[in-house]
């Protein structure tokens, strides 16, 4: 009688174990969106909102506080949505660990990342996890268009559109995290952002992943990223050099100058565009021309094309009201000529 008892138990045990399984697959995210912050509660929920109201329902929000001082923890606890979920770091370890932190956290597959200060637009999610599942799988980790908008304007972002998009989005603006979408294996594989670097530790990322994968670009404007930051810009040189004594880049190799001359033109154009900085802006610029002064000839003209054919104005100055708010997305793509 003991020994039916004990299969009876073992039987039950296997029954609750295989349906807990299987609840998990079913009830499994299709992606996770893993948000980092800092002394941004001003900010961070905007954020938040942008991933609850995506088309896409199926996913998980992690956001990472990394020990912010500020009332962030406040603003999280009146968010009251079962999707979100708050870890919270006990000391400031900065934006590459915290990243880091909700990666480990997180249960999909696929995993995205957005900056407490920028915003997906409705179908970001919806139209990045079709892209990445059925019209290009052979991919890893895609980037979408994006809109640069900052306090004197808006312009357009569109890698896609580039003969040579991955060359563009190291050199030219940058690898957007808030734009990325990768598999969660071979983000691992790659290992995560590196957690000495507080700048341009997506670019250090991106060349890492592009050792053994290629990356696709989503043609569709669908991410909002909320310009440069000024006080982070002098970290850039210690940044750079930082990247190319880890890559073991030899300057006197054409190509690497080439791509040293790219990051340089990357900040001159932030500068110039979202900062409005020009003596900065001329200063990156001209480091960039006296690397590889051909190179810096056929990129500049390029972009003075493109700025002159681009179909939403490259600098969309924002007058209305309604576009004024932070997290009012939907009037900001009426005024910049997409949809949701």
């Amino acid at each position: 009688m003991r020994v039916r008892t004990h299969v009876l138990d073992l039987s039950l045990v296997a029954a609750n174990s295989i349906g807990q399984i299987i609840r998990q697959v079913i009830m499994r995210p299709r992606v996770s969106v893993i948000i980092p912050t800092y002394n941004r509660a001003a900010k961070v929920l905007c954020a938040i909102q942008s991933v609850l109201h995506q088309s896409e329902p199926n996913f998980e929000v992690i956001v990472v506080d990394d020990a912010s001082p500020d009332k962030t923890q406040e603003i999280l606890s009146t968010v009251k949505d079962p999707r979100l979920k708050v870890i919270r770091h006990d000391r400031n370890q900065h934006v590459s660990a915290a990243r880091n932190t909700g990666v480990a956290a997180a249960q999909s597959d696929k995993i995205a990342f957005l900056d407490d200060d920028d915003q997906f637009l409705p179908r970001k999610l919806e139209r990045q996890l079709h892209f990445m599942e059925h019209v290009a799988p052979q991919y890893p980790a895609s980037t979408t268009d994006y809109i640069i908008r900052s306090e004197k304007g808006c312009s357009a972002f569109r890698p896609s559109q580039f003969v040579n998009p991955t060359n563009a989005l190291i050199c030219d603006m940058g690898v957007l995290p808030s734009a990325l979408m990768v598999d969660r294996k071979v983000y691992e594989k790659t290992g995560g952002y590196d957690a000495k670097l507080n700048i341009l530790e997506d670019c250090e990322w991106f060349l890492r992943y592009l050792k053994h994968h290629r990356a696709g670009f989503v043609p569709e404007m669908l991410t909002l990223y909320n310009g440069f930051h000024p006080q982070t810009r002098d970290d850039g040189t210690h940044a750079r050099q930082y990247i190319l004594e880890k890559h073991g880049v030899d300057l006197n190799a054409t190509s690497n100058r080439r791509f040293v001359a790219g990051v340089h033109w990357a900040a001159a154009r932030s500068e110039l565009l979202i900062n409005r900085n020009l003596s900065k802006g001329l200063k990156e610029a001209t480091e960039a021309f006296r690397l590889a002064p051909l190179t810096m000839v056929r990129r500049a003209s390029s972009f003075l094309i493109r700025r002159a054919t681009e179909r939403a104005p490259l600098t969309t100055f924002i007058q209305r009201p309604d576009v004024k708010n932070h997290c009012d997305v939907r009037a900001l793509m009426e005024l910049i000529g997409t949809s949701a």
